[in-house]
């Protein structure tokens, strides 16, 4: 261990009874908890102390972790030879000091912070800590950061070093490793991984610098400081548009949400079937499902082609429990799904299941290709010949129970005891579904097919211009959630038109029902 620094007045009166009679050990005890600020590998390190573990305490505190394939790889825990945020805080301080003495333009040219979603409970360890706090120890020197406000691919990390022109990045990832580790690695200004002397020498810094400086341990520079630049948009946009110069055949990029990836799903599934079935086959044998705050595409497939459509409650449990008492009863059942992008093609698996999803999308696509189409067209035929299908989904972030429960009830007593709202703004509501209290208003008892759910607040209203919304909370997190649909007729095709009905309902619906201003609400990108 380095000698830079003098161990501080921590827990004194128990080191000195604990003194494990190592000279060497003893002051790397001190020093680890002179400068670790994080609770959880400080009380690692003290909990080895009281117990005489001194083997241990030596493994994790007389060594110090070295660079190897780029950086820095190791279990997360407390201990200078494991990642956490003491030895990132050390790194970062090495790094610095390398950096300035080859750059004298260092600070203006800047430095690139990446990070994944790793993360130890344990050790209060995660990939976003130690990036905020990589980013601290250089904010602090006035070094221009640029950091990530998300997590991205490791490649953006040695992209935006090169496009930006900093002179060197890190991203905060362990790779392929197992989910106990986490990593440190370094790209130097041309966009690779450094390699000799720069480790080297970068080793010899961080052993200069092993006491923590002023500013480093404080993370929520990230938040505060003008030096702070968030390359996101600009890097995934360029990266994006320079994969086009290697991609000499898949037109545009598209990302598909789960419910137009369930549109190519119910109409491929469906077209296999047909193809592979004989023509006196019951079409009216044949089931797909989706749960109630999914699409609505189905339904509209389901009423052309004369299979049979049903909803479930959010949740593959509920789809899953009804296709078995389908096949049960002899039915056939092609697809199911989820908004969440959940999907289940055919019935090997109740419950969703990305591989076989993959499998059927993959030779989907492949065929679409062999007719000269790409996914994307395919799902312009498929709302034109159904029915434009268009979707967004949000929510509100609200800390209170009792406010919560207060925006429902309102809507249960909207015009009077027991008095569902009859329009939103100027859109006219045609039905309401309540799955809290069992009411229905499109059934003739007014009953919903549904089971009651009396644990959480559900409520759907479908609006005489064919849109369906919900909102419903979160069963693990303080939120409102809701969802919209616009559910076009064929025939009605001018999809601008459509997401500005869609639009402007929403916004009625939020400030009608919900009243986030009255009710404290948040929403979620504030």
């Amino acid at each position: 261990m380095g000698d830079s620094g003098a161990p501080g007045d921590v827990n004194s009166n128990v080191l000195v009874s604990r003194s494990t009679g190592d000279a060497q050990l003893d002051k790397a005890v001190w020093q680890w908890l002179s400068w670790d600020k994080n609770p959880r590998t400080r009380e690692q390190i003290e909990s080895l102390l009281r117990d005489g573990k001194h083997r241990e305490l030596r493994q994790r505190l007389c060594c110090r972790l070295s660079f190897g394939t780029a950086g820095l790889r190791s279990a997360m825990g407390a201990g200078f030879c494991y990642i956490n945020d003491l030895t990132v805080i050390q790194s970062t301080q090495g790094i610095y000091t390398y950096l300035e003495r080859n750059f004298s333009d260092f600070k203006q040219r800047g430095f690139v912070v990446g990070y994944d979603t790793r993360g130890q409970v344990t050790s209060n360890c995660s990939s976003k800590k130690l990036a905020k706090l990589t980013a601290a120890v250089l904010l602090a020197k006035d070094v221009l950061v640029y950091f990530f406000s998300t997590y991205v691919p490791t490649p953006f990390v040695p992209y935006a070093v090169q496009q930006l022109g900093a002179v060197a990045g890190v991203m905060i990832t362990a790779s392929h490793n197992r989910k106990e580790d986490n990593g440190y690695k370094v790209y130097w200004e041309n966009g690779a991984q450094i390699t000799s002397p720069h480790d080297k020498e970068i080793i010899k810094c961080i052993e200069e610098c092993v006491e923590p400086w002023n500013g480093s341990w404080n993370e929520n520079l990230v938040d505060t400081s003008p030096l702070r630049q968030d390359p996101l948009k600009k890097i995934c946009d360029s990266y994006m548009e320079d994969l086009t110069k290697i991609c000499y055949h898949s037109g545009s990029w598209k990302v598909f949400t789960g419910n137009e990836l369930a549109a190519l799903f119910g109409w491929w599934m469906f077209s296999c079937w047909k193809e592979k079935c004989p023509q006196d086959a019951d079409v009216s044998n044949v089931y797909m499902l989706a749960t109630t705050v999914s699409s609505k595409i189905l339904r509209a497939i389901a009423l052309k082609e004369g299979f049979h459509f049903e909803e479930t409650l959010p949740g593959f449990k509920w789809i899953g429990s009804r296709v078995k008492d389908l096949l049960d009863n002899g039915k056939e059942v092609l697809f199911a799904f989820e908004e969440s992008i959940g999907f289940m093609c055919g019935t090997s698996v109740l419950d969703k299941d990305g591989v076989s999803a993959a499998v059927v999308i993959a030779e989907m696509a492949t065929y679409l290709q062999s007719q000269g189409l790409t996914l994307a067209q395919k799902l312009v035929d498929i709302f034109e010949m159904y029915g434009y299908h268009i979707s967004k989904t949000s929510y509100f972030l609200c800390y209170d129970p009792a406010t919560i429960k207060k925006i429902f009830e309102r809507l249960r007593s909207f015009e009077g005891p027991e008095s569902y709202p009859k329009s939103c703004g100027a859109y006219g509501i045609l039905h309401v579904r309540d799955i809290t209290t069992g009411y229905d208003s499109s059934q003739l008892n007014h009953k919903s097919v549904l089971p009651v759910s009396k644990s959480s607040q559900m409520i759907t209203f479908t609006f005489q211009n064919g849109c369906v919304a919900t909102l419903r909370t979160s069963g693990t997190e303080p939120k409102i959630k809701y969802y919209a649909e616009m559910c076009a007729l064929p025939g009605h095709s001018d999809r601008s038109v459509l997401e500005g009905e869609l639009q402007k309902l929403i916004e009625a619906l939020i400030e009608d029902f919900l009243e986030p201003a009255k009710n404290g609400l948040t929403w979620r990108s504030a």
